[in-house]
């Protein structure tokens, strides 16, 4: 199973990369150079072939990684609301200028 330092150094080998909301990106596609926000997440995880297949759409991703890790909530005793526990999961990556 890839590592979550894997799946960071793949994301930002694409750094510089254009914005353009909407666009669709293949996994088989090594190295596009457009992504939107969610996309690249989404790419991201097909090019590292992550089972279950990450969705598109930033809103659809937060619900399918609450979905796999509802359970770790309820072991650890967290029953806020689940709308409340879906926007922890809103997906960002930065880079600071420095970097």
């Amino acid at each position: 199973m890839p590592t979550v330092l894997e799946f960071l150094n793949l994301l930002i080998s694409q750094k510089g990369d254009r914005y353009v909301f909407g666009i669709e990106v293949a996994a088989s596609n090594s190295n596009p150079d457009a992504f939107d926000c969610a996309e690249l997440v989404q790419w991201g995880c097909g090019r590292l072939k992550l089972k279950p297949t990450m969705p598109d759409g930033s809103w659809i991703q937060a619900h399918h990684c609450f979905e796999i890790l509802q359970p770790d909530f309820e072991r650890a005793g967290l029953a806020a609301p689940r709308r409340a526990l879906i926007y922890l999961f809103f997906i960002a990556i930065h880079l600071s200028p420095a970097e």
